[in-house]
């Protein structure tokens, strides 16, 4: 007796594992990013922080014959906090 497992069975488990993962990830740096943030005595709470962070977006821009490059788009005063505050200013230096 041979045990068959059909494809479609295991392409769907893999991505059970591979969401499973990513959530994993998501909880471990936002678990990290607020411990960063009580440590710096950020006044905002956990819910807006992640509100905040959810509204910095990220823009492919070309100017003339240049190459394009990626930049932030503009950001608000709790949103700059928090990039500095994070040290996300170093994230898109090599694009």
């Amino acid at each position: 007796m041979s045990l068959e497992i059909s494809k479609e069975y295991l392409s769907t488990f893999n991505r059970q594992i591979q969401t499973q993962h990513y959530n994993e990830l998501r909880l471990v740096f936002y678990r990290l990013f607020l411990w960063k943030l009580k440590k710096q005595e950020e006044m905002l709470s956990d819910t807006r922080v992640i509100e905040e962070l959810e509204k910095i977006r990220v823009v492919l821009v070309k100017r003339g014959d240049k190459e394009p490059r990626f930049m932030f788009e503009t950001m608000g005063l709790d949103q700059m906090r928090l990039f500095t505050a994070l040290g996300l200013e170093t994230v898109l230096k090599d694009s």
